[in-house]
């Protein structure tokens, strides 16, 4: 017995140490989608290259992490300041992505929810700087998760599991739409709308509950933070804050504590 939960766990560490080296690469690709993306660039052509005198970055400057260290966080040919936030992205993606190989599991879906906490951290960054949530975005990152839930849910035969998912992606697209409609797109904006279903999509897949606190969770740290800012600038409800961000937390959040979730409610019906 004891040496199975130790060869289970050294899979464990050996897939998230992996998961890691993958998240860093990846990240490494986000900080291209998140500049291009939003000035309607192609994310493939050119290659990687300094913003500032247009030369191609090379491999060996183009090491997550760890080249921007070596270069001190600067272009190698114009000296230009490489900005902070690129090792930051690459760094909280790869930490994304080992939380969640401990905190999920290794199971076919896991696949589906890492590359769509990877998209959510796009758009939140994306958010951040232009209010907007790119379409293309939402749709890939949100296709590939409802395409590795479809086929998790084949392999196991789970599904409940997907039709839970359907409902809270109606249940809440229909619940922010209102929101929308309601404030005249003054509360968020129709990007957050369009992102809706794939959130409850994903947190629906682990049950209604989940999905229910997770939603909880993404109005709570956004009421919290709005409230803050508007307090320290002293802008009041002048102050225009992206929601995005928090309703990606909201969701990343409520999927990484799932059985927690599950559990404490259970308790409440005992």
């Amino acid at each position: 017995m004891t040496i199975d939960i130790l060869t289970h766990q050294q899979w464990q560490f050996f897939w998230a140490f992996l998961a890691g080296l993958i998240g860093l690469c990846v990240g490494s690709f986000l900080n291209v989608v998140i500049w291009r993306v939003p000035n309607n660039m192609s994310i493939l052509k050119p290659g990687s290259h300094c913003p500032s005198c247009k030369k191609p970055i090379t491999n060996r400057d183009n090491i997550p992490i760890l080249s921007y260290m070596l270069l001190a966080g600067k272009c190698r040919n114009c000296s230009s300041k490489i900005s902070f936030r690129y090792p930051c992205i690459e760094l909280f993606n790869a930490v994304i992505w080992v939380a969640s190989v401990f905190l999920i599991g290794l199971h076919v879906y896991t696949i589906g929810f890492l590359l769509f906490f990877s998209g959510l951290l796009a758009l939140s960054a994306i958010d951040f700087d232009t209010k907007l949530l790119p379409k293309k975005i939402v749709y890939v990152s949100g296709i590939l998760l409802v395409s590795f839930l479809g086929l998790s849910v084949l392999i196991t035969g789970d599904f409940h599991r997907f039709i839970d998912s359907a409902v809270c992606a109606l249940a809440y697209f229909v619940f922010l739409f209102i929101i929308w409609f309601a404030s005249n797109g003054k509360a968020m904006g129709f990007g957050d709308v369009r992102l809706a279903p794939f959130l409850g999509a994903a947190m629906g897949f682990f049950g209604y509950m989940v999905s229910y606190m997770g939603m909880l969770i993404s109005f709570f740290i956004g009421s919290f933070v709005g409230i803050a800012i508007a307090v320290i600038t002293q802008k009041g409800r002048k102050m225009k804050i992206p929601f995005g961000p928090f309703l990606a937390a909201g969701t990343v959040l409520a999927i990484w504590f799932a059985p927690w979730i599950s559990e404490w409610v259970q308790g409440f019906n005992v």
